[in-house]
C-alpha cells in the first residue's frame, strides 16, 4: 500500500481516481486546491504524486517539480495536447484524459515500483 497525493480540479474525475486507488488499497489524499497541494508536496509525506498539468492557481508541472527534488516520483494526467506534447518530449509519466482505469493502475504500479515504494 502506497501513499499518494492527488490533485485534480474537475470533482467527478478526482472522485474517480480516488476511489480507484483507494480499492487497491493505497492511501489516498486528494485536493482541488492549488496551495494546498504546493505544501503538501514540500512536506512530501507521500509516496506518489498524481496532478492535473493545468489548475487554478497554479501549474501542475511545477508541483511535479517540488516532487521530484524530494524524490517522490509523479504521475501528470492531462487532456491538453500541448501540454502532452511538452511532458512527452521531457520522459514525464503521463495519461491523456480520458484514460481507462486499467492504465491507471499500471501507471501507478510501474510509478510505485521504480521508486521501492511498498504496495
Amino acid at each position: 500500500m502506497a501513499r499518494i497525493f492527488l490533485v485534480e480540479d474537475d470533482a467527478d474525475v478526482r472522485a474517480v481516481i480516488e476511489r480507484a486507488l483507494s480499492d487497491c488499497g493505497h492511501e489516498v489524499a486528494a485536493t482541488s486546491d492549488y496551495a494546498t497541494a504546493e505544501r503538501a508536496v514540500l512536506h512530501a509525506a507521500f509516496d506518489l504524486l498524481i496532478t492535473d498539468v493545468s489548475l487554478p492557481g497554479g501549474s501542475g508541472r511545477g508541483l511535479g517539480q517540488e516532487a521530484a527534488l524530494r524524490g517522490v516520483p509523479t504521475l501528470f494526467i492531462t487532456g491538453d495536447f500541448g501540454h502532452m506534447t511538452a511532458l512527452e518530449a521531457e520522459g514525464a509519466s503521463l495519461l491523456r484524459k480520458p484514460f481507462r482505469l486499467q492504465a491507471l493502475h499500471d501507471a501507478v504500479s510501474d510509478l510505485l515500483g521504480a521508486a521501492g515504494a511498498v504496495r
